[in-house]
């Protein structure tokens, strides 16, 4: 039999707890970020104090070698980023007037009837593709929320850095005696999986937006350190990022030429990266870190950005390895743990086997205790 009360107090947790994401979004984001930071810098802040005994010296330091490349990066590209929002409006209409192109040919071609619901899919598309740049004008645009949340993940992560060892005690404290060795494995798989992947996203994310900034210069398209950088971000989304972000750029140079190579090349150009960074790029540069699938991946994303925007749609792959290292250490757990592995056809004969036990069973902790 099914306890009831249970559900309802798992029921009551679950909407509590999201409830609370949302609520204390302010104050849980620039935290968040500020842990997985002071994990990447971590390394860093090690080597540093092998030169420098003071601890403070250290930390401060680190930050500032952290800080010194997105300033001068922001300093340098600051005032196209300044000039694309100025003409992000005259962007969308172009983006629509791309839309509206690819519709007329296609309509010229194949004659849909005034019924069909083509047209309906042709205005909505539009709305759709205008989402991710009105979402990218109102995130920037906020320069006051950008600059004041900036300014905490700084100092969480000197705090963080500077107060590790006290921090990292407390939590093997938490764990009962004689756990302290699983605990420490535990805490080391977490860290090389966070700083493993968000390592390798930004390297990707580096060498993506260079080669397609690049690519689009050369192809002779507008704002190409826009789309560029653009299109790398949305990389981190699989598969649909990608294909959006070289739909982007080729509506637009749909839109604004007369000839038909712009567009074709931008097709080719961004056809050839994703072969590279598909065959060659991650797989090198990020490898295994997260074990995640691509399904869990995208529900991890969309989750994040629905409850935390922009913030959330970063954090989401790593918060949802985090998750799967965690579940595959209690019982209970272990069968959602592979569903989320990105090896799971090759681990699909472990649950109808090996995993196929009462101890497993999500249902086990719902039934009335006899």
């Amino acid at each position: 039999m099914i306890d009831l009360q249970k559900v309802a107090h798992f029921l009551i947790i679950v909407t509590i707890s999201v409830y609370g994401l949302v609520v204390a979004q302010p104050i849980l984001v620039p935290l968040v970020f500020a842990i997985f930071l002071a994990l990447m810098l971590k390394p860093l802040n090690e080597i540093i104090g092998k030169f420098i005994p003071w601890q403070i010296a250290q930390v401060f330091l680190t930050i500032i070698i952290a800080v010194i490349p997105p300033s001068l990066l922001i300093f340098a590209f600051g005032w196209q980023i300044l000039n694309i929002l100025g003409d992000l409006p005259s962007i969308t209409a172009e983006i629509k007037s791309g839309v509206n192109t690819i519709y007329t040919w296609i309509n010229s071609r194949i004659h849909f009837p005034q019924s069909s619901g083509i047209g309906w899919l042709r205005d909505n598309f539009s709305s759709l593709l205008k989402a991710p740049l009105n979402f990218f004008s109102e995130s920037v645009s906020s320069s006051a929320n950008l600059l004041i949340n900036a300014g905490l993940v700084i100092v969480y992560t000197f705090l963080l850095l500077l107060y590790r060892k006290a921090f990292r005690k407390f939590l093997l404290l938490q764990f009962e005696h004689g756990a302290e060795f699983k605990a420490k494995k535990l805490f080391r798989e977490i860290y090389n999986v966070s700083r493993g992947y968000l390592y390798g996203m930004l390297t990707v994310t580096l060498i993506l937006g260079v080669l397609n900034s690049l690519g689009l210069w050369l192809i002779g398209v507008d704002y190409p350190i826009f789309w560029g950088l653009f299109a790398a971000i949305l990389a981190i989304v699989p598969y649909i990022g990608t294909f959006l972000g070289g739909l982007f750029p080729t509506l637009y140079s749909l839109a604004v030429t007369t000839t038909l190579w712009q567009p074709l090349a931008v097709i080719g150009l961004f056809t050839f990266i994703q072969i590279l960074e598909g065959n060659f790029i991650t797989p090198k540069v990020v490898g295994k870190s997260v074990n995640v699938n691509p399904l869990a991946a995208i529900l991890a994303l969309v989750t994040g950005g629905v409850l935390w925007g922009a913030a959330g749609l970063v954090i989401a792959v790593p918060v949802i390895a985090i998750v799967k290292i965690i579940m595959d250490r209690i019982a209970i757990f272990k069968p959602l743990s592979i569903l989320l592995s990105s090896d799971l056809p090759e681990k699909k004969s472990k649950l109808s086997n090996e995993l196929d036990k009462p101890q497993y069973s999500l249902w086990e902790y719902f039934k009335k205790d006899t």
